[in-house]
């Protein structure tokens, strides 16, 4: 993951599925909290992303009716239909 702070500089690369990262993840999420608490990241994949890491920040955007909280209700049929398949797996 690529976050970039709000003059559009890179700032951090963060493999956040690594093992190294899920060790210790609290020393970044601390850096984003106190530095950014709203940031554009670049996901894995290559698509745009926000991650919001701010407890007042996080609760006033899930309680916005703005944010869609579900993929499918925030993209039109022709943008779903272009999306990969991604199966459903059961928790165990």
């Amino acid at each position: 993951m690529r976050a970039t702070n709000r003059d559009s500089t890179a700032y951090s690369s963060v493999n956040i599925v690594s093992r190294e990262f899920k060790a210790d993840p609290f020393p970044f999420y601390a850096h984003l909290r106190e530095k950014q608490p709203v940031c554009r990241v670049t996901l894995p994949h290559g698509q745009a992303a926000w991650l919001i890491a701010g407890y007042d920040d996080v609760l006033a955007t899930l309680k916005d009716s703005r944010f869609a909280k579900d993929r499918s209700n925030a993209m039109t049929t022709p943008q779903l239909r272009k999306q990969p398949w991604i199966p459903v797996l059961p928790y165990p």
